[in-house]
């Protein structure tokens, strides 16, 4: 958009209507609202996403047909901002969010249209910039977080990208040790990491662990459990495993593996 000739106030549910077609059976349509400064930086406002097989129904879900067009309603989340005079609007629109939301299926290639037969637009719930309502008061909040950057040992969230196949993984580790009391320590790790490859996103995989160890005079425990998602074009395989050990020496362990149809997701 052009930018505003004076303050835009928004409080509500922005909605995208989009005219779309793509190559796909399978595809969702991710609407990111944004406010771009006038020196070019933009913070995201709000983001609606819908997998354009639930158009009509989110229970009864129905393939595209490849190059028909459709008229897609996508409702943003609700926010409460003020884009400032100078400020403009953006409206950017993908076909995936990763790792957010799982990739549907099957690669694809989509067209907006924009001509007067099919408007794509963007609606947005304005309200005035003051009122007749008494301001709210905020009081101050009990405890301030510190934010995870401060702690001595941050969390890492890392995303590789291969420059020529394009395929991508985010891995994630984080750990932490509390003391509950003079005789009780408590230490987690978490690791995850995800991956997929733009030419077959059907076949994206994400890996997850947790470790809990509690360590008192009398004795070590630690459980360990571990979730693998790993995706086909039909069906995603879920693996979780689970073990407990006390002082080094295993106690129980238990497995489940399930796949599940992708049902048009």
């Amino acid at each position: 958009s052009p930018p505003l000739a004076e303050d835009l106030h928004v409080l509500g549910r922005a909605t995208a209507h989009l005219h779309v077609s793509t190559t796909a059976t399978v595809l969702g349509f991710v609407a990111n609202l944004s406010d771009v400064a006038p020196d070019g930086s933009a913070q995201l406002v709000a983001k609606g996403i819908l997998n354009a097989t639930r158009r009509d129904s989110l229970t009864d879900p129905e393939p595209l047909v490849p190059g028909a067009a459709y008229e897609l309603t996508i409702e943003i989340d609700c926010a409460s901002w003020r884009f400032q005079q100078g400020h403009r609007l953006r409206l950017s629109l993908a076909n995936a969010d990763w790792p957010n939301v799982w990739p549907t299926p099957e690669p694809a290639v989509s067209t907006l249209y924009r001509d007067p037969g099919r408007p794509s637009r963007l609606t947005l719930p304005t309200v005035p910039a003051t009122s007749g309502l008494a301001a709210p008061e905020f009081v101050p909040a009990p405890d301030e977080p510190e934010p995870h950057l401060h702690e001595a040992n941050p969390p890492v969230w890392r995303v590789e990208r291969d420059a020529l196949s394009r395929q991508a993984w985010v891995r994630y580790h984080f750990d932490y040790t509390d003391r509950v009391n003079a005789h009780t320590v408590v230490a987690r790790t978490y690791d995850f990491q995800t991956h997929v490859d733009p030419a077959a996103p059907g076949q994206a995989s994400a890996r997850g662990r947790h470790t809990t160890v509690i360590r008192r005079p009398s004795g070590t425990i630690e459980a360990v459990s571990a979730t693998s998602v790993r995706g086909t074009p039909t069906h995603f395989h879920v693996t979780i495993e689970v073990e407990v050990a006390v002082d080094a020496t295993r106690q129980f362990t238990r497995s489940w593996t399930e796949s599940i149809p992708r049902e048009l997701c």
